[in-house]
């Protein structure tokens, strides 16, 4: 799935066209009136992946998204992404030393490319980690 996605830069600014696409996108989520987040970070495609993602981020963070892909025999099943998603429900909590994460399942509605954002014609599922407040000893 993540052969849709595009290497992205982390020092990208969002600008006035990702205010405006993230309003757009909220007038199209309708009555639920989903929160649009826009961030940039790693996702994977499964719970599993991004769960490894962590574990091996603890030991080797620069080398962490090669072993995911490594192991799950395929280049892109992790990766950098900037993107407008919702964020669903937490499925699980890992943690790196002494930071607390939640991993949740988020629904990717757009990308943002060189060219500026792009919204995708079907949303995609995947699995991303947000840290906590929590730390600990």
């Amino acid at each position: 799935m993540l052969s849709r996605r595009v290497k992205l830069r982390f020092s990208e600014v969002l600008g006035f066209g990702a205010v405006a696409l993230v309003y757009t996108l909220l007038w199209t989520v309708g009555a639920k009136a989903q929160e649009i987040q826009a961030s940039a970070g790693v996702v994977c495609d499964t719970q599993e992946q991004m769960e490894k993602f962590i574990a091996y981020a603890a030991d080797d963070p620069r080398s962490a998204l090669e072993r995911v892909n490594k192991d799950a025999a395929n280049p892109q099943a992790c990766g950098h992404v900037t993107a407008a998603f919702v964020r669903g429900a937490e499925v699980a909590t890992a943690r790196i030393k002494h930071r607390g994460f939640t991993i949740h399942q988020i629904t990717i509605v757009a990308v943002s490319t060189d060219a500026g954002w792009r919204r995708l014609g079907q949303p995609l599922a995947q699995f991303a980690a947000f840290p906590t407040n929590e730390l600990s000893a």
